[in-house]
């Protein structure tokens, strides 16, 4: 009987042990809404977010707000923008995915203006051309 014992409580800290270790930070995912002013492409449900070519979230369905298409984004971790700068997203196609499209984050230097709001989408990579300020030497 002490033998028995002995090993149902190893075995027991071995597994206490092995699921402790796989267990890191736990972090809860964070949804934002991407504001359009102009189309949004035929962005679906389940596309991808990316950063830096990094996949950081996934799209939920977008609908119209006010007149605007409106994008929410569930993100792994909102830290990942930083706290205050403007977030600039523009559609391009998912390179990881054939025949989806994807939002690309583009983090601003600066923070949103009172008026607008923090986090804008793009139909492309020319309303984000547009809306980098220009620093004249």
């Amino acid at each position: 009987m002490g033998v028995q014992a002995f090993c149902d409580g190893a075995i027991g800290i071995i597994m206490a042990s092995i699921l402790m270790m796989g267990c890191g930070p736990i972090r809860s995912a964070s949804t934002v809404n991407v504001q359009f002013d102009d189309s949004v492409q035929g962005l679906q449900r389940g596309d991808n977010v990316y950063l830096f070519g990094v996949p950081v979230g996934v799209i939920e369905a977008p609908t119209i707000v006010n007149g605007r298409p409106n994008v929410p984004l569930v993100l792994r971790d909102i830290n990942v923008f930083g706290q205050d700068g403007q977030v600039l997203f523009y559609i391009d196609s998912d390179a990881t995915r054939p025949g989806r499209q994807a939002l690309v984050a583009v983090i601003h230097s600066m923070p949103a203006a009172p008026d607008r709001p923090r986090f804008r989408g793009f139909s492309s990579t020319s309303g984000i051309t547009q809306n980098r300020p220009v620093v004249i030497t």
